[in-house]
């Protein structure tokens, strides 16, 4: 039997500064939020954004260790799709001069959009052109969908708008990480960068939904199989085998089915190794190499410590499909933890 100790984490700085900023003002509503904020125009905001992410493209890291298996991840579930859903949480304040970590964590997230959109073009070209031009039936193949979401709980009037502007939507409700593909032939890549940990946990503990399928070349109802909604589900955040505390171990042992690839941020020895997907060739510097002040297209005052802070620790996890019956099977004996919504941790 598993347990759970329910322990509060405490918020980061930048999370505490906003925090700290939003009870200071009192009554006066977002407004007041808002009004702290430099003066650097919405477009002008979303415009270094998109510049940043043109930068993360280009590091070695960020195609080895996120590009790569994002993609091995659409191509292993392409066949059916109806759509992708990603969803950011637990960024914080992400314009510039807010903080650097969030700012580059937002970058990185455009990246992830960008590929999912790149990703589904290419999905639609593929099946309009496998339609014969004489088909009289009228019909054309369905075309999935790239919805990107946006929540936390301090994100201001400013924030909206940068979104807006990015093709992401504000959330409204806070699900407290509770999110699942929202149809059996959907993707979900949930992007967490130090998100508290039981946004994490519920992430986790919502997607051990166990389905029905026909395998592939079977007929409805006849020899079905059970499998996870989790299959479908890609999440980019906090590594569970470095877990909150000692006493919560059911992200780790749920990470011994997983299969786990961090990021790393720093460079290693070797530029590629053995891993469940196939490594890309690396024709980039690490962040290594990079100086300790770099300058990309005109923006300027980002630095290696900003890069390594807003990515260290993160991982790239996705079920372990041949562990998938090992975890059905031990899923019947286990007590999976409740869904947690209250409590500081969801700050």
């Amino acid at each position: 039997m598993w347990t759970v100790v329910q322990q509060r984490q405490q918020p980061s700085r930048r999370r505490r500064e906003a925090n700290a900023a939003k009870s200071a003002g009192g009554g006066k509503g977002v407004s007041s939020l808002v009004t702290t904020i430099p003066s650097r125009s919405t477009a002008a905001e979303v415009k270094h954004l998109r510049k940043a992410a043109r930068f993360l493209r280009g590091l070695a890291f960020v195609r080895r260790d996120v590009i790569s298996p994002l993609r091995h991840f659409l191509n292993a579930h392409s066949n059916g799709l109806t759509g992708i859903k990603l969803v950011a949480l637990g960024i914080g304040p992400f314009t510039y001069e807010e903080s650097r970590a969030g700012f580059l964590q937002m970058a990185l997230f455009i990246v992830l959009q960008s590929e999912c959109e790149s990703f589904v073009r290419h999905l639609i070209r593929s099946k309009l052109s496998s339609v014969p031009s004489n088909n009289g039936d009228g019909l054309q193949p369905s075309t999935p969908t790239v919805r990107a979401c946006f929540f936390d709980p301090v994100a201001t009037e400013v924030h909206t708008k940068c979104c807006d502007k990015l093709g992401v939507v504000m959330e409204e409700c806070n699900l407290y990480g509770a999110y699942i593909p929202g149809h059996p032939h959907a993707l979900l890549i949930a992007y967490l960068p130090h998100s508290p940990w039981v946004l994490l946990r519920n992430l986790f503990v919502s997607n051990l939904t166990k389905i029905s399928e026909c395998p592939a070349g079977g007929e409805g109802g006849v020899n079905k199989v059970d499998s996870l909604v989790l299959r479908r589900t890609l999440v980019i955040g906090n590594d569970v085998k470095k877990g909150p505390c000692v006493s919560d171990t059911f992200l780790e042992k749920l990470g011994a089915y997983l299969h786990i690839g961090e990021l790393h941020v720093r460079g290693r020895r070797k530029q590629c190794v053995e891993s469940f997907v196939e490594c890309v060739s690396d024709t980039c510097d690490d962040v290594g190499d990079v100086g300790e002040v770099t300058v990309f297209d005109g923006l300027t005052g980002i630095s290696r410590h900003d890069i390594v802070q807003a990515f260290s620790e993160t991982s790239v996890m996705q079920l372990n499909e041949r562990s998938e019956l090992l975890l059905l099977d031990e899923l019947k004996r286990i007590r999976i933890p409740p869904l947690t919504c209250v409590g500081l941790d969801m700050v």
